[in-house]
């Protein structure tokens, strides 16, 4: 039974490639966030503080 079981090793760099992949995308996100709300901030104070939020995220994945 033993034999059909993935090495630790194996399954340790699946998932540290599913979740740079994740961290990738969800930055992407945050960028297209901050673009589109960068100059919608005088518009309403929601788009400000959307805006900053992802502007936080994105310091925090660089």
């Amino acid at each position: 039974m033993s034999e059909n079981l993935i090495p630790e090793e194996e399954l340790s760099n699946a998932y540290k490639e599913a979740l740079e992949t994740k961290v990738k995308k969800l930055e992407k996100a945050l960028q297209e966030i901050e673009i589109i709300t960068r100059n919608m901030t005088e518009f309403n104070n929601a788009y400000e503080r959307i805006h900053s939020i992802a502007s936080k995220g994105l310091e925090v994945t660089k």
